[in-house]
């Protein structure tokens, strides 16, 4: 994903949503409720353990292989789908749950067996294009007869409706993108990246629309008014990496320097200017290999919808772009996440350092090779002052301040007058002047006061957009006794917490973090350890003590505290 992304989500966040939350409980026809003791075995976990998303996943199970049939209508934003996963139990199973949301639901089978269901959904209508439903919709299953730790299984379910989550209908096509989550919007699945599965895709629309999915495209069948497209990707991959893209395409193809063949899908009215910042594609491909180690798939391309979304992500083999939001360091950033976050995925997302970091300092690779050293230590520099820029400034409403103050417990607080004086010329001084401050200091109790009497005069003061700059805010926040809330406000990339999963510090701190290390062990050690690190952990998941454990192996160092200043240190 790239690095402005963060900045999407910030405005999206801002934003409320509102949540529709409905229960449907339905139970399949002539099929008395059995309860798990009764079967055997236990009920799989609603979970699959992830601390910042817990409903995220499930347990007692891996998923090994989804075949998702879809017959669209992209005028009305419906589809009729079937979704069999194939499965291997993980433990005794009496029931088992997928993450999905809102579509209805007509056939739940197990073994081709008929099986009963209770679906639980939540209904985000603020919705949109990025996901991020966080495990808002269970589908619990509870098989004819339990099922055994070891053996295989199948699932069968048949739904339609109106896909939501990472699925977007921009009227002139289908764009499919979202992050950490969102697939469950579109077809039941086991939602987090500890669960890679294989893909067959087909996809069945109305002339003369064309369909692009990951992997490798196995056929197109024309029915006279449709055509459908049959997908295959047959390396594992977590479900947000999963995409489709329906609309009109003009394909290119091409191919790098050791035979990994490219095929580009671009909006067929998109300008030449966006679809030229993909032309160097193959050659960062062949670059990349020399640094990272082999590219870890079949085929590799992009989708560039003739739409604006404002965000890039990196879905396997086949990565998203919108047509306002493409340049040649975007295009880098989004390949190199095929090594870091698609082929070596994290195991939580507490880890997301080890996508987004790796991936923005590919872009400095990038960059110094195709600009020269000069240019990645400039590049390096301003990383360092963004960092470091406490002094910028930045507009801020009146409601964003109060919605700020909502995150604040400000009963707790007591201040003297001079205290209070302090706080609001750091706040609102760039706004006011000193009788209107003043004027706002008559209007606080005497004597001991607080922290809700001055939020309170604050709120009720007129005041129009006000310049602040972060030292000024964290002065403000030090006025009133609030160092503890300036700590938790850091973001430490190293574990970031959910609202920070996508904060700018994740992306430039985690690169000037590989940086710093390839400073300290040197090119030979670092690049040695980036090949080591995508070899040994290739299709698999990964925590941020495996990353050290590589660089100290190769290094012969002992770099725990190097790394944990970068990544948990303010």
């Amino acid at each position: 994903m790239s690095r402005l992304k963060s900045l999407f989500l910030s405005l999206i966040v801002l934003q409320t949503s509102v949540m529709l939350i409905c229960v449907l409980l339905i139970f399949s026809p002539n099929s008395a409720r059995v309860t798990a003791q009764e079967q055997g075995g236990e009920a799989g976990s609603e979970g699959i353990g992830d601390p910042y998303f817990p409903t995220l996943g499930n347990g007692g199970y891996d998923a090994l292989h989804y075949t998702l049939d879809l017959t669209v209508d992209v005028e009305d934003n419906q589809i009729e789908a079937t979704t069999q996963i194939d499965a291997h139990a993980t433990q005794d199973l009496s029931s088992f749950n997928l993450d999905f949301t809102n579509m209805a639901i007509s056939e739940v089978r197990v073994n081709d067996a008929p099986a009963e269901f209770v679906h639980s959904t939540a209904q985000d209508e603020g919705g949109g294009i990025l996901g991020n439903n966080y495990g808002t919709g269970e589908l619990t299953i509870t098989p004819a007869e339990s099922l055994i730790e070891g053996q295989n299984f199948t699932v069968f379910i048949r739904y339609s409706g109106e896909p939501t989550g990472s699925w977007y209908n921009y009227n002139d096509g289908i764009m499919v993108a979202g992050e950490p989550d969102g697939a469950s919007g579109w077809y039941p699945v086991n939602e987090h990246p500890l669960d890679k599965a294989s893909y067959t895709i087909r996809v069945t629309v109305h002339k003369p629309y064309i369909v692009a999915a990951n992997g490798l495209l196995q056929d197109t069948i024309d029915s006279g008014r449709t055509r459908t497209f049959i997908w295959e990707a047959h390396t594992p991959m977590a479900s947000y990496l999963v995409t489709l893209g329906i609309g009109d395409f003009d394909i290119q193809t091409d191919e790098t320097t050791n035979g990994i063949p490219i095929r580009h899908y671009f909006g067929a009215d998109l300008p030449r200017g966006v679809t030229n910042d993909f032309d160097r594609v193959p050659e960062m491909i062949d670059f990349f290999e020399t640094v990272f180690g082999p590219y870890p798939f079949n085929v590799y391309g992009v989708i560039v919808h003739d739409a604006d979304l404002g965000f890039a992500l990196e879905t396997q083999t086949l990565a998203v772009f919108g047509r306002n939001f493409t340049n040649e360091i975007v295009a880098a950033h989004e390949l190199a996440h095929q090594w870091f976050g698609d082929s070596v995925s994290v195991g939580a997302w507490q880890h997301i350092w080890l996508n987004e970091g790796f991936a923005t300092y590919a872009e400095q690779l990038w960059t110094e090779y195709s600009d020269g050293a000069d240019a990645l230590d400039e590049r390096i520099r301003q990383d360092y002052e963004e960092l470091a820029d406490t002094d910028r400034e930045f507009s801020v409403s009146p409601q964003e301040i109060f919605n700020a103050f909502d995150q604040i417990d400000f009963d707790d607080i007591t201040l003297t007058q001079d205290q209070a004086a302090e706080a609001l010329n750091y706040l609102l001084g760039a706004e006011l002047d000193s009788d209107e401050i003043d004027a706002l200091i008559t209007e606080l109790p005497e004597g001991e006061l607080s922290g809700a009497d001055l939020r309170d005069v604050i709120e009720d003061a007129d005041f129009d957009d006000v310049t602040l700059s972060q030292i000024r805010f964290n002065n403000f926040l030090l006025a009133v006794g609030l160092d503890e809330f300036i700590r938790e406000s850091q973001v430490q990339i190293g574990d970031p917490t959910p609202d920070n999963l996508f904060a700018g510090e994740v992306y430039v701190r985690g690169s000037l973090t590989l940086h710093a290390l390839r400073l300290e062990i040197g090119d030979e050690a670092f690049f040695q350890t980036l090949r080591t690190y995508t070899k040994e952990f290739f299709n698999s998941n990964v925590v941020t003590d495996d990353f050290i454990a590589v660089a100290e192996s190769v290094s012969g160092r002992d770099l725990d505290d190097f790394l944990q200043a970068w990544l948990f240190d303010p």
